[in-house]
């Protein structure tokens, strides 16, 4: 719907030229808002349930993303350190195959991508797949090449591709959601 419209156009239909900072920080929680709801509707509660259970047997959990997704991970492994849960968030992204092939079958990992196409998230995927570690993903309703390797699967909302010209305020937000989510069931 929105792909041949330019960056520009797409904050003027947004955010018409003269919008008022209150006009603008209300969309901005409506879209936020919207973008809560989209993912609790998307919300499997036994995959849920399937997923924290994964998580209080697991040693360690690796964290994997690129870019936001990966920007996205850091407040979880914060939150779940101070549960004294080990967690692993390999930045380097040149390093993260070494990382994860340390991973054991008693390990788990979170991989978060909006896509599911990312070469290095397909990469992770299956290292961490041939290693035998058990996935929980995080990603965008539909099929894509790294589903059928996770054990759970959390749906993020796909409303991005609306917004996607602007910023990734609806992927930032659902992948927040879910890993507080996973963070409190956990807790």
């Amino acid at each position: 719907m929105w792909s041949g419209i330019s960056s520009k156009s797409m904050l003027t239909v947004l955010f018409p030229p003269g919008s008022s900072p209150a006009t603008i920080a209300n969309k901005i929680a409506t879209l936020q808002q919207e973008s809560i709801q989209d993912t609790i509707a998307l919300l499997d509660y036994h995959m849920l349930q399937k997923a924290v259970n994964c998580l209080l047997r697991t040693r360690n959990v690796y964290l994997v993303g690129v870019s936001i997704s990966l920007d996205c991970t850091y407040q979880f492994k914060h939150q779940m350190q101070r549960l004294g849960k080990n967690v692993i968030l390999e930045a380097n992204q040149g390093e993260l195959p070494c990382t994860l092939m340390a991973a054991t079958p008693d390990d788990c990992a979170i991989v978060v991508s909006y896509s599911g196409t990312t070469q290095r998230i397909v990469d992770a995927m299956r290292i961490l797949y041939e290693e035998g570690v058990p996935i929980i993903l995080l990603t965008g309703l539909g099929q894509n090449p790294i589903i059928e390797k996770a054990e759970c699967v959390l749906h993020m909302t796909t409303r991005e591709r609306l917004y996607s010209k602007i910023g990734n305020f609806t992927t930032e937000v659902s992948t927040h959601l879910l890993l507080d989510i996973l963070y409190s069931c956990y807790f």
